[in-house]
């Protein structure tokens, strides 16, 4: 075999393996998000947080770094999902995930955000009141 017709396997196996992890991605996020419907983030904010006093621009905002970090639509995501149950495969898939998460809302709100009290977060609820508590402590 030539040269070229090298070449052209291993980028037809770079294909294949693409597709079967892009595949494999799809049934995880069934799997975490399946039978939930879709909220908008006007929904999401207004059943989940409006009660609680957490502002809207504090929980979209991590919402909107969570999805650009995970490359995902959170759409259906719950804010009692757990970093460590149902949504672990995004730590899996991308070890460094976590920091860049933190590393983002920190430059995003201003705040620095002591590394104890994010592991201690296990749900997006958690981890979105540490947030606004450490913006509330930045303000004070």
């Amino acid at each position: 075999m030539n040269f070229l017709t090298w070449l052209i396997f291993g980028v037809l196996a770079v294909i294949i393996l693409s597709i079967l992890g892009t595949k494999q991605r799809e049934r995880e996020i069934e799997r975490m998000f399946g039978g939930r419907a879709p909220l908008d983030d006007g929904e999401f904010y207004g059943r989940y947080f409006a009660a609680d006093g957490t502002p809207m621009f504090v929980v979209l905002g991590v919402k909107r770094i969570f999805e650009k970090e995970l490359d995902i639509d959170l759409s259906r995501l719950h804010p009692e999902d757990n970093f460590a149950t149902n949504l672990n495969y995004f730590w899996q898939e991308d070890e460094w995930a976590a920091v860049d998460i933190v590393k983002k809302c920190e430059d995003e709100f201003g705040i620095k955000i002591n590394q104890a009290d994010a592991s201690r977060t296990t749900t997006f609820r958690s981890f979105v009141h540490l947030v606004w508590e450490t913006v509330q402590q930045k303000s004070a």
